[in-house]
């Protein structure tokens, strides 16, 4: 009988946090106010961090989904920011998003739609010379929402958050959230 071992070396993962403080760290669900329908929408569940950077001092939010990682906020933090605790375990606060557009020139959409069209309909666009693209980042104000499982989260993140950018406001509920 013979036996196999394999041994797994462990992935490194580069998130760009590395520079990073990590001020608190708890687990939430992130909401982004959607204002074409004025409903919350769930962007996903996983740990919420205040971070600043060790070089810059800048402090920001990030929050990344359990498992995968993938990057569900990160805002910068700034004096002012508008923020209120809500309900006893939410936290609604307005962040700016950098947004990334990508506009297609006529002469590039006008190639693709016909390359379509003489492929049948097909793939036929792949061809299509994009040197008249363009991608735009602009920020946008975004209003989201964390909920925490337990009271006493939230109200140590809010503490954490409220030390940071100042001011902030308690709420009863009265005003609206989920």
């Amino acid at each position: 009988a013979t036996t196999t071992t394999t041994t797994t070396t462990p992935t490194v993962v580069v998130t760009g946090e590395e520079e990073d403080e990590v001020v608190v760290r708890t687990h939430a669900r992130l909401f982004a106010l959607d204002t074409t329908m004025t409903a919350w929408r769930e962007r996903g569940r996983g740990a919420v961090r205040i971070n600043i950077n060790r070089e810059t001092g800048k402090a920001r939010l990030v929050m990344r989904s359990d498992g995968s990682l993938r990057l569900l906020l990160n805002v910068q933090m700034f004096h002012g920011m508008p923020m209120e605790k809500m309900h006893g375990t939410s936290i609604r606060f307005v962040g700016r998003e950098k947004q990334i557009t990508t506009t297609i020139s006529t002469t590039t959409a006008a190639a693709a739609a016909a390359a379509t069209a003489t492929a049948g309909g097909g793939s036929g666009g792949e061809n299509t010379e994009r040197g008249g693209d363009a991608a735009v980042a602009t920020a946008v104000n975004t209003t989201f929402l964390l909920k925490f499982r337990r009271t006493d989260e939230c109200e140590q993140f809010f503490a954490a958050l409220r030390a940071r950018v100042g001011g902030g406001s308690s709420s009863d509920g009265a005003s609206g959230g989920s």
